[in-house]
This record gives structure tokens, C-alpha cells and sequence, in this order.
């Protein structure tokens, strides 16, 4: 079962990342995420806080890891900053995640599990 849960049902979850296309922990929790500003779409390992900020190359990495509630996370390409210290809650999730047509866009179809990315 998904522990991303958006409530706008065309936004991709955990459950359309094909986990066999990147390593990372073991437990290989990935959703997808893309910045409302820029468009920049990259992949969490939401279960050890990893950022792999290029998908065209999976060994740029950085930690997503923030304890301060004040803080927040920014985009790793254009740096603006989250509106949320909780990205992937339920009822903020919406706001990062992509739809189909966002990753065909980029290029990065291959990330998903059925390994189209036309809707």
C-alpha cells in the first residue's frame, strides 16, 4: 500500500516509481517529486531522506533530512523553498508531486513502473 496519498488521483505516488531503476537503502521508498516554480523533477528515498537531484545521473545525491519544524526543504534546482516542513503529508502532498505528462515531459518515463509515461 502507498504512503503517499494525494488527492488529486493523475499525480504519481511510490506506487508508480519502478524501485528497480535506483539503489539506495534497501527499503527503496521513491516518489517522484517536481517544483511547483521550475518544473525540476528529481526522486526521494523517502525512508533514508535521500535526494537524487539529477536523474540523468543517479549519483548526484544530497540528504533531505530537516529536524527544525522551522526549516524547510528547497528545490535543488532553482532553490526556492518548500511551503511546507512536511512535503509528503496527506494534505500537502498535492503541491509536489508530478503527473504523467510531467515526467514524459522531462524525459524520465523509464522511472515508472509500467515504463510509459503517456497517461
Amino acid at each position: 500500500m502507498s504512503h503517499i496519498q494525494p488527492r488529486d488521483f493523475a499525480l504519481l505516488t511510490d506506487r508508480d516509481v519502478d524501485h528497480t531503476c535506483v539503489s539506495c537503502c534497501g527499503d527503496e521508498d521513491f516518489v517522484l517529486l517536481r517544483c511547483r516554480h521550475c518544473g525540476h523533477i528529481w526522486l526521494e528515498c523517502y525512508e533514508c531522506s535521500t535526494w537524487f537531484v539529477n536523474l540523468h545521473d543517479l549519483s548526484q545525491t544530497v540528504s533531505s533530512f530537516i529536524s527544525d519544524p522551522s526549516a524547510r526543504l528547497a528545490c535543488p534546482e532553482c532553490a526556492v523553498a518548500f511551503d511546507d516542513f512536511n512535503h509528503l503529508a496527506d494534505d500537502v502532498v498535492d503541491a509536489y508531486l508530478p503527473n504523467r505528462d510531467h515526467v514524459a515531459a522531462a524525459g524520465f518515463g523509464h522511472f515508472l513502473v509500467d515504463g510509459r509515461a503517456d497517461p
